[in-house]
């Protein structure tokens, strides 16, 4: 299936009332394309668990979202389960679990709020210089290392902080976009799209590793500063992560996103577990 076919599915899925029980019908599950090691991807789940709780946002623009990895969305028959956890006069917060086997495998909620007058107004502080796009390099995908779902995104790297390679130094340069295989017709790009793009671009801890070992994503919160409807998902869209903190086998990494008019799109935080 394609990503937005995950999306629309995920999009009709019915509200859960508060304190009901978790859903038994509309169960979905992930085909093999879209692993990495044992799990699916990260960006697929989470846009999955944010597309459903954004059909009942009631149209209001996706502000934050938060989420934790609990543990790895195989391939098996999983739930989604939205939940209202408040609806205000400008705010609307929900919740999404996805569960499998009768446990929570992802947990994750987001805030939606009209916008509101204000006197305070601060533009983002300009766009990061990651180079030029003909001069980025692709991910190289190699059998055994690289995840399946490589093949459904564009990468350039600008930098050649290239992962395993030993050549980081705390920040990691360049530019992604989807390709048309993931997608079907080309799409507008959508929060949930987004959410799936930052995600494909791997750890900014990664470059600084000179062997292949496990890496994965345990909490993650993107801020959304900008409507994602003036690109298109399978534009190139500018990139540029920092490591915050690393030791004891996590680190702290902190990204930023343009479109090609260089408007600053979302910033990710993420709490990323390394196993070397």
């Amino acid at each position: 299936m394609l990503f937005t076919d995950y999306l629309s599915a995920a999009s009709r899925v019915a509200i859960r009332e508060t304190g009901a029980a978790a859903p038994t019908h509309d169960k979905l599950s992930i085909d093999d394309s879209w692993m990495q090691g044992r799990s699916t991807f990260g960006g697929l789940s989470a846009a999955m668990a944010l597309q459903a709780m954004e059909a009942h946002a009631d149209g209001r623009m996706l502000r934050s979202f938060n989420c934790n990895f609990v543990g790895p969305v195989d391939d098996q028959a999983l739930t989604l389960t939205p939940e209202l956890l408040r609806a205000g006069k400008s705010v609307t917060v929900l919740g999404c679990r996805i569960l499998q086997s009768d446990s929570i495998r992802l947990d994750a909620s987001a805030a939606f709020g009209d916008g509101r007058e204000s006197d305070i107004c601060v533009d983002p502080a300009g766009v990061a210089d990651v180079g030029l796009l003909e001069d980025g390099a692709p991910l190289p995908n190699v059998a055994g290392v690289s995840p399946n779902f490589m093949q459904y995104f564009d990468y350039a790297f600008t930098d050649g902080k290239l992962p395993f390679t030993g050549r980081g130094d705390g920040i990691m340069n360049g530019y992604m976009r989807f390709r048309e295989a993931a997608l079907g017709d080309e799409a507008a790009l959508t929060p949930a799209l987004l959410l799936g793009l930052i995600d494909a671009w791997p750890p900014a801890t990664l470059p600084l590793l000179r062997k292949v070992v496990p890496a994965s994503t345990l909490a993650w919160n993107v801020q959304f500063v900008q409507p994602t409807v003036r690109s298109r998902a399978t534009d190139w869209f500018r990139y540029e992560a920092k490591i915050v903190q690393a030791a004891d086998g996590y680190g702290y990494t902190h990204a930023r996103v343009w479109n090609d008019r260089d408007e600053l799109l979302a910033f990710s935080q993420q709490t990323v577990t390394v196993f070397g």
